[in-house]
């Protein structure tokens, strides 16, 4: 068996391993036969006190191996390697390694059988060759941080073996090699005091190739020297090898870029089919209502992908033969793209543009379900035979696993976006939006495309409402508002006054009567019409008067610039105090939002019904519960008690979060509770133009109007307003319902959730609505 010639050294990179801090020597070695010796009682000591009385004759090899001139000690290598092959309880030749000095590929000893399967006349040259430009740096990192942190820290890292392919001159076949370097006989020294690393920390480090800088810094190489040498083992990778391989890359994918992992892939598979100047390119099936879509971060290494987006202004599969082709793909295999190959499969016009001559395409299934593609190209005459991808066949299934694992995450994200952001349909009214679908389906082939779909309605359902406010939120975007305008005209009055002292220009001195004339009027109250003055004033007469002594008066420019800076809308001073109320905002939000939706699951176990929040400046949500909404399941009155123990258990826990929150908002805020309580079941039906739900009749619009005008109420003949920080306001027509919440409210008052302090409350009559009452009760802890 021999290896293909390769040509003498030339590395393709810079190499970390010629910046360390190495010396080249057998102490370790020697060391390690010594502490072997101490306990060895058998017939083994004589062996390794031969070896000792050998490697003794140069204690040269103690301090610095000449790399470059070890003829003279072949014999103590010899040795070295005879007492490896017994310490693995083997008396063959047969082992494919390579000395070199540590990490760094530089080898100056080759093994009786790795010095055969190479030929040319400078076999080291060609081992260095083979190490050093299989290695990418982030792998030269790993090898070596690896090792310092197995030292150190006692932290067993990831593997950091790597694969070598050629050609076998004498079959013809292709064969692969996986390379292991192993650094028993290397010794660390450290210089300066090493940090303390979590394992936690450590296994970041070496899971995440984004954090090789980090890890730079934290442990910089120039506080390390390596004193030994090192072993670099070959051995032939069989089939159930390469299989491992690819489940490993996609096992330990949870912490990587799905482009980094697809590069794993590739050059995995590149090592399966064993041909060089074979091209690999993969791409999951990832759709979007039913149509092929291209996501780049997942579909850079495929060419099909590459070509569609370079020729297409959708990023999707609307033109015709490739939806055609992912509808019924098969195994394709284009021995030439000819044009009658073009005439059927239009996409590779595209591909043979970019200089493919052979091409096969060979599909990926799941569970008879289709997850992907392989691609195979080449760009040279007869690159590509059936024979050559026979073995791909056996890494199929662990190749459709990562695919399938893509459409799982990406399928999850599009969901979590359209609940984040969107309206979605709830799992609860879902069956009701496919019946219609079916409907309309089968309708429009009785009447030949000319039905409407049908109406969504949900008859008899119980409303309950719920409303978390923040107070004065109009209030405090006005302060701040007046506070960052204040700000920015003071720094102005600033800037003009400086600007004064460079350029002679009586406008400056009609822009500084001007900003002290709004600096006055905006220290006291003002109305919409002065702020919208002041507005116009900064936008309309400040900023083109700067813009025009930037441009033509260069000794302002710097001034000009601290004034620009600070008025930016992003990062400025004088807009503090509006981002600080906008961050408050935001946080309270989305604190209230998560712990609702946390809640909302748990009383869904009961009994479906429909939820949907609004934003505003808090949250508001409506609830529908009856028999409608889930028509395989009996509806009882007690699933509506149920749902309103349900809202006020809730709404106190909401309370408790909001005020716990407080100390975190970068501006004080506090939130008021409402729940309005409604009688009556009503009607709802969705509608289209607006993707949500909406009351029927004007008996059920009664209720929205309500909802709408509550929660500004005051209570009778006072002006304090219902709805007070730390308390939950309940709005109700109907003694019996407020009989049924004062039940709720007394259990809940035992079991310290609220205080002992019910209020009974009339209040006043609002615009078409009169005889309202309301219970209000004060948060335990609040």
């Amino acid at each position: 068996m021999k290896m293909s010639s390769i040509a003498p050294l030339t590395s393709k990179k810079k190499s970390i391993f010629g910046a360390l801090n190495i010396a080249t020597s057998l102490k370790p070695y020697r060391q390690h036969i010594e502490k072997l010796l101490e306990n060895e009682k058998t017939i083994k000591a004589g062996f390794y006190q031969f070896i000792l009385n050998n490697i003794s004759r140069y204690p040269e090899l103690d301090n610095m191996l000449d790399v470059e001139n070890c003829e003279p000690y072949k014999d103590a290598l010899e040795f070295v390697y005879a007492t490896l092959s017994y310490d693995v309880m083997s008396a063959d030749s047969d082992k494919l390694w390579a000395f070199s000095k540590p990490f760094h590929p530089k080898v100056f000893y080759i093994t009786p059988a790795l010095n055969s399967l190479v030929t040319g006349d400078n076999k080291t040259a060609e081992i260095n060759s083979i190490i050093d430009n299989n290695l990418s740096e982030g792998q030269e990192l790993r090898l070596v941080y690896s090792f310092i942190l197995n030292k150190l820290y006692n932290y067993e890292s990831p593997d950091t073996e790597f694969y070598y392919s050629f050609k076998d001159e004498l079959t013809g076949q292709q064969k692969s090699y996986i390379i292991n370097m192993d650094l028993k006989f290397v010794d660390l020294h450290t210089e300066g005091v090493l940090p303390t690393l979590e394992f936690e920390t450590m296994h970041q480090y070496m899971q995440n190739d984004n954090d090789w800088q980090e890890l730079k810094r934290v442990l910089p190489l120039s506080q390390f020297k390596f004193e030994g040498f090192s072993i670099w083992a070959f051995e032939e990778l069989r089939t159930q090898h390469l299989v491992n391989n690819i489940e490993n890359i996609i096992a330990n994918r949870e912490n990587q870029e799905p482009h980094l992992v697809y590069e794993e892939i590739i050059r995995a598979l590149k090592i399966v089919v064993q041909k060089s100047d074979i091209d690999i390119g993969i791409l999951p099936f990832l759709q979007i209502n039913n149509q092929c879509i291209f996501d780049e971060s997942m579909t850079s290494h495929s060419i099909i992908a590459h070509t569609i987006i370079k020729n297409t202004a959708e990023q999707n599969c609307r033109n015709e033969d490739i939806r055609q082709y992912f509808k019924s793909p098969k195994p394709l295999y284009f021995n030439g793209i000819s044009r009658e190959n073009e005439n059927k499969y239009p996409f590779l016009s595209h591909i043979g543009a970019e200089g493919v001559v052979y091409m096969v395409l060979l599909p990926v299934y799941v569970n008879k379900k289709l997850t992907g593609l392989i691609e195979l190209y080449a760009k040279k005459s007869g690159a590509i035979n059936k024979n050559d991808i026979g073995t791909l066949n056996i890494v199929l299934p662990q190749i459709g696993q990562l695919f399938q694992q893509n459409i799982n995450e990406f399928e999850a994200s599009i969901e979590t976006v359209i609940k984040q952001n969107f309206t979605s349909l709830h799992p609860s009214v879902q069956w009701k939006f496919n019946e219609t679908a079916w409907h309309f389906l089968k309708d429009n082939s009785k009447d030949q495309g000319s039905s409407e779909l049908r109406k969504i309605q949900f008859k008899e359902v119980y409303p309950l409402y719920g409303a978390i406010d923040i107070r004065h939120s109009t209030h405090e975007r006005n302060v701040a508002l007046q506070k960052d305008t204040l700000k920015q005209l003071h720094l102005l009055q600033d800037t003009l006054v400086t600007i004064r002292k460079k350029v002679k220009l009586d406008l400056i001195d009609a822009m500084l009567f001007e900003c002290q004339k709004w600096t006055n009027l905006l220290e006291g109250f003002i109305n919409s019409a002065e702020e919208h003055g002041i507005s116009a004033f900064l936008t309309l007469e400040v900023e083109p008067l700067l813009r025009h002594l930037k441009d033509n008066f260069p000794q302002t420019q710097q001034i000009i610039n601290l004034y620009l800076d600070a008025t930016d809308e992003k990062h400025g001073v004088t807009y503090e105090y509006r981002r600080k109320l906008e961050k408050s905002i935001t946080l309270i939000n989305k604190v209230i939002n998560n712990h609702l939706e946390s809640m909302v699951k748990d009383l869904q176990l009961a009994y479906p019904f429909y939820f949907e929040k609004f934003r505003t400046d808090g949250v508001e949500y409506d609830i529908y519960i009856g028999q409608s909404i889930a028509s395989d399941r009996p509806f009882d009155l007690l699933y509506l008690a149920n749902a309103r123990l349900w809202q006020l258990k809730s709404m106190a826990s909401i309370v408790r979060v909001s005020q716990q929150l407080s100390p975190q908002l970068p501006t004080f805020l506090e939130t008021t509770h409402l729940i309005f309580v409604h009688s009556n079941a009503i009607d709802v039906s969705f509608r289209n133009d607006e993707r949500r739900f909406d009351v029927e009749g004007a008996y059920n619009i009664r209720y929205q109007v309500i909802k709408k005008r509550i929660d500004k109420v005051n209570i009778k003949d006072t002006e304090e307003r219902l709805t007070q920080p730390g308390k939950i306001a309940i709005v109700y027509f109907n003694q019996k319902e407020a009989d049924e919440y004062v039940k709720f409210i007394n259990s809940l008052i035992v079991q310290d959730v609220f205080t002992d302090s019910l209020e009974f409350l009339e209040l006043e009559d609002l615009q078409g609505v009169a005889g309202l009452r309301a219970l209000r009760v004060t948060v335990k802890g609040s």
